[in-house]
């Protein structure tokens, strides 16, 4: 009897643990547990936040720098009344700045609030057991064997786990693999893997979608059940969740904008949300190449060929739309320097991760600054250097490069600034770091407190979200180690045991394989916003070709972008002479004269007009305590300190001007076109040998119209030989430095194939290249707000989805539009010279035809007078076609 107690007693336990594991998993585990603060005005009292690429909280805690929304993309709304009320439905109704509605949303309840990034699906319903079941077991722990695990397909450890039921991997210092693949295939079913580590390298094991790391001392188990593998303790990552009692659902892109008011109702309740801070639609243009000097491209630049990692990247940034253009591979086989050397087996210098004269000159100066300076209109430049680079836009040209050195093949990575940005490993922190760094981030921003992701109820706290799969990204592991995340003597306890990140500035890698790159924290997100605001766009619907964010006006206002367009130089004081002058003036559109104490001498004599000298101009900037004489024009005129006067020769006389204005507009003449990108090197002084390199082929560029009406035989040029024609384009004629060659960068529109290049100076060519023709297979990719649509285009875009069907003006969808876009609530974006036509039936039929030019927004298309007479809802048309405006 004693006997049959205490097996009642056993059997009572188990059932009694199996029921607590059982409500445990189905109990949430809630992040964001704080007590919620009003931010509602009226009746109803709840907490208001918004998810873009992270959660954003209508009213940040004191003293927290936290991102706003971003302008022009669509955002989560999260509702948390006061007093939980997940039955009674919840409405909100959205307004612009003026008060008109732009649209009523029911919010789904808090039931169907968005899982995160680790949720799994489908989990057997069972749950699943790691206790491995009846059979044989293997080890693999020898070198050799390891280093086959790294095989994608997973074929050796698939061997091994056929006929066992357990494979343990043991890992130790000596004995080590980075990356671990698990095989997925129907008759591993019940089939369990055991990593045991004991290096001092981590481990990454990748399984299906899925990944994470192992440190030294951890032991993870892994089982696969019903066609997937699951990892030991992470089925409880099913229940967390972002917050209890939280309604939710999307605004619509058009939706944010600046003056968005929002009315929440729930039953008899009601309150509005006022003053909502919206930003810039900021964007980010990134330029992708694969680059080999004296070796072939090293071909592992991962981000530039993976859409979906730039699609992942886009989740993570405060901006409405990101353009990733991509670069034909270049293989360089010999190397011409600014100094006039060439490279044609090795560079003599050292080379490294981060050193090494190619790595410099032509990686980072030559090829990708000139990427971004030919997009600029920027002909031409100093030889070296980066100070050239003037950063109007969020443009940044992400290279991969390797060169064969004095030290051997030397793979470059590890840096970026500057419009630059220089890797080895394109997927993981390394991106989001150097990236971060041209958002003007440095290391470790704000310590601890700005740079360690936090529980809830700290400053520095959110998640991320992925507005397409529709899931958050927690900002902790997804593992429990139980570890502590500290910097600089402070620590951040776990969340139920996991680890929280850290910010890609400060040592953070990405948490799971759900998104590659690192969540960065609130605090540098705000930075990354900032950064966006401060920039231009390239904008074809512009009058000077660029728009810039106005914190005055709260909008995109026309910026105009200039470059110098005035040869200058300063006169040394013992050139002051008339025939030295004279000499400066034949070579300079501008002279200038500054004098201050220390740099001084009493005679300018300034030559006299003439047809030699129309159109050149002379500064006097004098600073010095001495007087000095001006001779000019005939007149001898006291100079004393303050005088500050410009004078431009008309062949007659000096006419005194107002201060001369060096800078010349710039605004492209095509947008977002296929670019030949032509670089190299010219010296203008004709002693060194100038080099065209390989011609740059590129999917999307500006393009800038030719200099062939204002350039002189004498002056230094750019001649290309297209389809239609010689085209030339000016380059300085001087030298920007003394001791080196300048280098020029710019782009031909693809289409007008060209074939050969030259430069010319003083009527004597220097450099000539024939010109490689583009490769079909390379591409851009949009991500965020589409396009605005072409001059003869009229487009419908899909509010859901953001994504665009155009036509061009004479066509139409046929019987009816694609699949993939019939019946959603869409907006109209027709260009210029385009007028599109929309029916709620099939065909265009009978006359239910809707006009619409320019941008329409969804309200604006429900009721529409159709040709029929009748007053039609168009939002959701069927039939499509763009005529001309």
């Amino acid at each position: 009897m004693k006997r049959n107690y205490i097996s009642c007693l056993i059997a009572a336990s188990i059932a009694a643990t199996a029921l607590s594991v059982s409500a445990k998993q189905i109990s949430p585990l809630i992040f964001n547990s704080s007590a919620p603060q009003n931010d509602l005005v009226g009746s109803l009292s709840a907490r208001v936040q918004f998810a873009q690429s992270q959660i954003i909280p209508a009213s940040p805690k004191e003293g927290e720098r936290q991102p706003t929304l971003t302008s022009l993309r669509k955002s989560l709304l999260l509702v948390q009344p006061l007093q939980a009320d997940g039955v009674t439905p919840m409405v909100v109704e959205a307004r612009d700045a003026s008060g008109k509605l732009l649209g009523t949303l029911t919010l789904s309840p808090p039931s169907a609030l968005p899982e995160t990034v680790y949720h799994l699906a489908g989990v057997p319903e069972g749950g699943v057991s790691f206790v491995p079941e009846s059979g044989p077991t293997a080890v693999i722990s020898s070198s050799a064997d390891l280093a086959k695990l790294s095989d994608k397909s997973g074929a050796f450890l698939k061997d091994r786990l056929t006929g066992r039921a357990l494979v343990e991997i043991q890992t130790a210092d000596g004995r080590w693999v980075r990356d671990i693949y698990l095989p997925v295939s129907p008759e591993l079913e019940g089939k369990m893997v055991r990593l045991r580590s004991s290096a001092g390298y981590n481990s990454t094991i990748f399984y299906g979608e899925r990944q994470v790391t192992v440190a030294r001392g951890q032991t993870l188990q892994f089982k696969f059940a019903k066609g997937q593998w699951f990892r030991e303790g992470e089925l409880e990552n099913n229940r967390i969740t972002y917050a209890p009692d939280t309604w939710s659902g999307e605004l619509p892109a058009g939706w944010i904008q600046p003056g968005l008011n929002l009315s929440v109702r729930q039953g008899n309740f009601s309150g509005e949300l006022r003053d909502i801070k919206v930003g810039a639609p900021g964007e980010l243009l990134l330029h992708t190449i694969d680059i080999g000097m004296l070796i072939t491209p090293r071909d592992r630049f991962a981000f530039a060929n993976d859409k979906e990692a730039h699609r992942e990247y886009f989740q993570t940034i405060p901006a409405s739309r990101m353009i990733v253009n991509q670069y034909a591979a270049l293989y360089l086989p010999e190397v011409m320097l600014p100094n006039g050397t060439l490279l044609t087996d090795f560079d003599p210098s050292e080379g490294g991760w981060h050193s090494g004269t190619m790595r410099q000159r032509i990686g980072k100066e030559l090829i990708s600054h000139g990427i971004d300076n030919a997009n600029y209109g920027i002909n031409s430049s100093a030889g070296e250097g980066e100070g050239s680079h003037p950063f109007v836009v969020a443009q940044l040209a992400a290279h991969n490069s390797r060169g064969k050195y004095a030290n051997g093949v030397q793979v470059h990575g590890g840096s970026g600034g500057g419009g630059i940005v220089t890797l080895d490993a394109s997927l993981g922190n390394e991106f989001s770091h150097e990236v971060g760094h041209n958002y003007g981030l440095g290391h470790y921003v704000d310590g601890f407190s700005g740079s360690v992701h936090r529980s809830a109820e700290q400053l520095n706290s959110s998640w991320g979200w992925d507005s397409d799969k529709r899931r958050f990204i927690p900002n902790f592991s997804p593992t429990r180690t139980n570890e502590d995340a500290c910097l600089d003597g402070q620590c951040q306890p776990p969340f139920d045991g996991r680890k929280f990140g850290f910010d890609a500035m400060a040592g953070g890698s990405p948490l799971s394989g759900a998104n590659r790159f690192t969540l960065y924290t609130p605090n540098s997100a705000a930075i990354i916003q900032r950064f966006f605001e401060s920039k231009a766009v390239f904008d074809a619907n512009s009058a000077t070709g660029f728009s810039k964010w106005s914190s005055a006006t709260a909008r995109m206002e026309p910026y105009q972008h200039t470059i110098e367009g005035i040869e200058k130089i300063d006169a040394p004081m013992d050139a002051l002479s008339e025939a030295g002058l004279s000499a400066l003036l034949a070579d300079y559109g501008l002279v200038r004269v500054a004098m201050w104490d220390g740099r001084w001498t009493r005679d300018i004599r300034v030559p006299v007009a003439s047809a030699d000298n129309r159109g050149r101009s002379l500064t006097i900037d004098h600073g010095a305590g001495y007087n000095s004489r001006l001779f000019i024009n005939g007149k001898e005129i006291v100079v004393n300190r303050g005088f500050k006067k410009s004078f431009t020769s008309d062949g007659q006389s000096w006419v005194e001007v107002s201060p001369i204005d060096t800078k010349v507009a710039r605004k492209p003449e095509q947008f977002g076109v296929p670019v030949t990108t032509l670089v190299g090197y010219y010296d203008p002084q004709g002693s060194l040998p100038s080099y065209i390199y390989p011609a740059l082929h590129g999917a999307y560029g500006f393009t800038y119209p030719d200099d062939s009406n204002t350039l002189s035989g004498n002056d230094c040029q750019l001649q290309v030989e297209t389809r239609d024609g010689l085209q030339r384009f000016t380059l300085a004629n001087h030298r920007a430095a003394s001791t080196v060659m300048n280098k020029f960068h710019i782009n031909i529109p693809t289409d007008l194939k060209p074939s050969q290049a030259a430069v010319v100076c003083n009527n004597r060519t220097i450099a000539e290249k024939t010109l490689s023709s583009a490769p079909t297979d390379i591409s851009f990719s949009v991500y965020g707000k589409a396009l605005p649509a072409k001059a003869n285009e009229g487009c419908i875009v899909s509010n859901t989805t953001g994504a665009q069907y155009c036509l061009p003006v004479g066509s139409r969808s046929g019987y009816s539009l694609p699949n993939w876009i019939i019946g959603q609530e869409v907006h109209v974006d027709a260009g210029l010279n385009a007028k599109v036509l929309l029916s709620d039936w099939d065909n265009l039929s009978y006359n239910r035809i809707g006009e619409f030019v320019g941008s329409v927004g969804t309200n604006e298309m429900k009721k529409v007078k159709a040709w029929n007479g009748q007053y039609l809802d168009f939002s959701r048309p069927r039939s499509m076609r763009v005529v001309s405006n």
